[in-house]
């Protein structure tokens, strides 16, 4: 009895030590995976980073290819990062702040960071590590002062002329910098006009107009008041009610001359009158539309000389969607008619 007891104490002990000894190796194998991922997460992330360094050194070397570097082409490649640049005669000295991401086990993976500068000597351009302290006391604002950024778009612009003309001009990089948006842009013979907004913080913003001419080749700048760069929305806007009142007019003049034909004879009734503003709209297919007229009669008041027909005049087409208020006048004793838009106050009729 005494040895069976014993053995089965024995068996549990053995039993312990054998699950304590694959706890302890199973800890050890993951604690070793563990490490082991975590090299290979930050090895990637230095690598992403030791990418996107050299992808902007090769970035701003290709915007100084030309034999300058502008403000607005660093915008471009350096977005959002942190930096500051310093000129001297014609080198550029941009520090900053870049990252790399890789995979991890927490939300946003690994990242490693790095403080760099990036020296320009137009064409060229070469790129060292800082220690990270020179990263610390970069400039906080987001954007550069619109005037500086102002003189940057126009020396781009009369590169872009140079090189094709107001097609480039149009698709020029430099619309595309951060800060920049374009409120409106028209092209007239030979002629561009962009209203632009350009970003002071990131709730202010300043409205400049740049003007490009092809001949003689000029790029102007200059700013404007806010509501400067709504100019061509307010043009846009009266060109399109001109062209509705345009409209309107033509199917009202079509209206006076039915009327005109009903008091050819001196007589003017109701009927004659109703039928006159009953002109039928045209269909999609060119076909009458019966069912839909052109004016729909709001009133009719007679005195001993006139006969006065207030109507809602729409467009002589069905696809048309403006409408208006007219007065027509008509004199059966003179045998004339006259119109006259009235604004409108008959919508609410």
């Amino acid at each position: 009895m005494g040895s069976d007891g014993g053995r089965a104490v024995d068996g549990c002990l053995t039993a312990v030590m054998t699950i304590l000894v694959l706890i302890v190796l199973l800890w050890g194998g993951l604690w070793w995976w563990f490490a082991e991922t975590s090299d290979a997460n930050e090895a990637e992330a230095r690598a992403s980073l030791r990418t996107a360094v050299e992808s902007a050194r090769a970035r701003l070397a290709d915007s100084a290819a030309d034999g300058t570097l502008l403000g607005t082409e660093i915008d471009r490649v350096l977005g959002k990062t942190p930096s500051e640049t310093r000129r001297q005669g014609r080198g550029v000295t941009i520090t900053a702040a870049l990252h790399g991401a890789g995979p991890g086990w927490l939300a946003g993976g690994t990242t490693a960071s790095g403080c760099y500068r990036f020296r320009a000597e137009p064409p060229a351009v070469r790129v060292r590590e800082v220690p990270y302290d020179a990263c610390t006391r970069l400039p906080s604002a987001p954007y550069r002062a619109p005037e500086t950024v102002a003189r940057d778009i126009t020396a781009e612009l009369r590169a872009a002329l140079t090189d094709g003309g107001l097609d480039a001009v149009r698709a020029a990089p430099v619309w595309r910098t951060r800060g920049v948006g374009i409120q409106n842009q028209e092209t007239d013979r030979g002629h561009l006009t962009a209203l632009v907004w350009l970003s002071r913080n990131a709730g202010d913003k300043d409205c400049y107009e740049f003007r490009v001419r092809v001949r003689p080749a000029s790029v102007t700048d200059r700013k404007l008041t806010d509501q400067g760069c709504y100019r061509m929305d307010r043009e846009q806007l009266a060109r399109e009610e001109a062209a509705a009142r345009a409209r309107l007019d033509a199917a009202a003049r079509k209206i006076a001359q039915r009327l005109h034909r009903a008091v050819a004879d001196g007589g003017a009734t109701d009927a004659e009158l109703r039928d006159a503003l009953a002109l039928p709209k045209t269909g999609p297919m060119g076909q009458p539309a019966v069912h839909d007229p052109v004016a729909v009669p709001l009133g009719i008041d007679r005195s001993a000389t006139a006969v006065i027909l207030d109507a809602r005049v729409g467009t002589l087409d069905q696809g048309g969607t403006d409408q208006g208020c007219y007065e027509f006048r008509v004199r059966p004793g003179a045998r004339t008619v006259t119109r006259r838009a009235t604004g409108t106050d008959c919508f609410s009729r």
